[in-house]
């Protein structure tokens, strides 16, 4: 009866170690996948290195954007300067403005495949050039 008893604490024990590596392991799943429906339901925040292709030019940027509901705000900047930029996320649609040097300039955008992209459009038409952007790594 003896050995009976050893071997009925053993598998005990042992149900309760995988068990408890079994509720570890799903509870690490389900962090992840909270993540995951995070990153989906807001893919504009935090910080954007970009490039648009002016008439001089490649010219880099970098935005960081926050989105609260379907507003957009944070700034844009560039080796030239910065300026805040405020707008709107509205049916994955991307549309903000900001000051550039005492000019207006519209910018639009979509994400597609982690890349962010569309058009600048300077003092309302002048000029009207093409972005993109890719989302810098969190720290």
């Amino acid at each position: 009866m003896r050995k009976a008893s050893v071997l009925v604490v053993i598998a005990v024990a042992a149900f309760l170690v995988t068990g408890s590596g079994l509720a570890a392991a799903q509870g690490a799943a389900a962090g992840q996948e909270k993540k995951a429906a995070a990153a989906t339901a807001d893919p504009l925040s935090g910080e954007w290195a970009g490039t648009v292709e002016s008439p001089q030019g490649t010219i880099g940027f970098t935005m960081k954007l926050q989105l609260e509901k379907d507003k957009v705000t944070g700034d844009i900047s560039s080796d030239q300067g910065g300026t805040a930029l405020s707008g709107t996320w509205a049916e994955s649609k991307f549309s903000a403005t900001f000051d550039y040097n005492g000019t207006a300039v519209a910018m639009t955008g979509t994400i597609k495949d982690e890349a962010f992209g569309g058009e600048m459009n300077f003092g309302g038409g002048q000029m009207v050039m093409t972005w993109t952007a890719k989302k810098k790594a969190a720290k």
